[in-house]
């Protein structure tokens, strides 16, 4: 077998035969523009076909990088694995000043990353300064790396904006990154310099999203019949994008909200975070809340301070039978509980329609109460 067939044959095996798209070129001359970045980069690949797979190969092969397949649902694939000339990335932890635990979307986000070293992120932050200088670029952005066991990194992209995992950077230096991003878009100076920042505590983001973890987090749609969040404030921030009685439907990204803990350290903001994930309520359609709450209490996820190894992309899939245990069946109070409510659902619908009606003759009609 040759390299590049070795190689093509890992690609396929991580990304499956149908996934989307990328030239190819394009991302050879991404890579070119981004080699004087320190530690090099990684080449993303989305192939839809076995040339592109070819392509990408060579082309990575060539520029001496790893390649990071991409595609519908898979996240990050996750450490380098050489074959022939190439890198084939199998299990990593995407790098940033954060760390991210991703399902089809992230679904928690932390900061500072367990294990990053103040070195390791200087070193980052000089990089993802490099690479925004490369291409003159101005404003606010995020810079993705990913990063070996070993400490080496390699620069992935740059997204020219905030990006959903925000709050935990502006609860750890207390800035508001918005406010900068809008005057730094009307001419205005930063107003502090890189020197002045600091780094207190640690913030831990769970998004909360509409989809069922056990259909493979495909998105859910109904209505937010009832919704009751947790107490925000000096260690709980709480993004929102509904209220009860709102219809979540197919149109929009599925994410309902952020909820994000802050404390001194990482086990104290991990405890502020399981506890307003317990508060949480919200019925009406299905959420991945119970999903959130298991990830956070597996040991995998909630030692991570003391073995940052364990938080990779492989995290969910080798604990599978811990985060997807089977459902328990629902008890006969709730049933009761269930039946009651529907009957007085009834009963209220009734006697609302008997009000409006004309007719003197009609009259509220009442429920047996019995299903």
């Amino acid at each position: 077998m040759t390299d590049v067939e070795g190689a093509r044959r890992a690609l396929e095996a991580a990304l499956g035969p149908d996934e989307v798209l990328s030239d190819p070129l394009a991302l050879k001359l991404y890579a070119r523009d981004a080699s004087m970045v320190e530690g090099g980069c990684a080449l993303v690949a989305f192939p839809r076909s076995a040339d592109d797979i070819v392509a990408c190969v060579r082309i990575a092969a060539e520029h001496g990088l790893p390649i990071v397949p991409r595609g519908s649902g898979t996240g990050l694939a996750g450490a380098a694995t050489p074959v022939g000339d190439a890198l084939v990335v199998d299990r990593a932890r995407p790098a940033r000043a954060e760390l991210v635990v991703q399902t089809r979307d992230a679904a928690l986000e932390e900061a500072p990353a367990p294990g990053m070293t103040s070195e390791s992120r200087k070193k980052m932050g000089d990089a993802a300064v490099a690479a925004a200088k490369a291409v003159g670029y101005v404003g606010a952005g995020t810079v993705e790396f990913i990063a070996e066991p070993d400490g080496r990194f390699y620069f992935m992209e740059m997204n020219t904006r905030l990006q959903v995992e925000h709050p935990v950077t502006e609860m750890i230096t207390g800035l508001d990154l918005v406010d900068w991003q809008l005057r730094v878009a009307a001419g205005e100076a930063l107003p502090l310099t890189q020197e002045q920042l600091s780094i207190s505590g640690h913030a831990i983001e769970a998004r909360i999203y509409a989809e069922d973890p056990a259909r493979g987090f495909l998105p859910t749609t109904g209505c937010v019949e009832h919704l009751r969040q947790p107490q925000a404030g000096e260690h709980v921030r709480i993004d929102s994008g509904v209220q009860a009685g709102d219809e979540v439907g197919v149109h929009y990204d599925p994410m309902i909200a952020k909820l994000i803990a802050w404390d001194r350290d990482r086990p104290s903001a991990l405890r502020r975070l399981r506890a307003a994930l317990g508060e949480y309520q919200l019925a009406g359609i299905v959420t991945n809340l119970s999903f959130l709450s298991a990830v956070t209490a597996h040991p995998a996820f909630a030692d991570a301070d003391r073995d940052p190894a364990s938080l990779d992309t492989g995290l969910i899939e080798r604990h599978r039978a811990a985060l997807f245990p089977a459902p328990a069946p629902v008890p006969n109070a709730i049933l009761a509980i269930a039946v009651l409510s529907e009957s007085l659902r009834m009963d209220s619908e009734a006697a609302t329609a008997a009000a409006r009606s004309s007719d003197p003759r009609c009259r509220p009609r009442r429920s047996s109460g019995r299903a």
